[in-house]
């Protein structure tokens, strides 16, 4: 038996697909909201978007985004996949939200969401 090691992309890929509500860390930030500051999938079904590895990969590698996240709104069946910011402080967050036109942003202590 062989050990493979499942790359970062994959194991956010594997989430996504089965429309999971998670974040993935990327850096050892725990500050306590999440942004949503680019979309990757946005959609009912995230396994139909053939680029999706590619797009992750570029993601990952360009840029610098505390986590990348997924969550299922259940009213619409619309799954996002998001890379995020967090922020501290409650305010700078719902304003980079409306800045980045969000509909929500997530409170990782409390594990809800704040509609704005």
């Amino acid at each position: 038996m062989r050990y493979l090691k499942i790359e970062k992309q994959q194991l956010i890929i594997n989430k996504a697909n089965n429309k999971q509500d998670f974040t993935f860390y990327l850096k050892n930030n725990q500050n306590r909201y999440i942004v949503g500051a680019k979309n990757i999938f946005k959609g009912a079904n995230p396994s139909l978007k053939c680029n999706l590895l590619k797009d992750l990969a570029n993601i990952l590698k360009n840029y610098n985004f505390d986590s990348i996240g997924g969550w299922l709104d259940k009213k619409s069946n619309i799954y996002y996949l998001d890379a995020n910011f967090h922020y501290n402080n409650k305010i700078e967050a719902l304003k980079a939200a409306k800045i980045l036109k969000e509909i929500a942003i997530f409170d990782n202590l409390e594990s809800k969401v704040i509609n704005l």
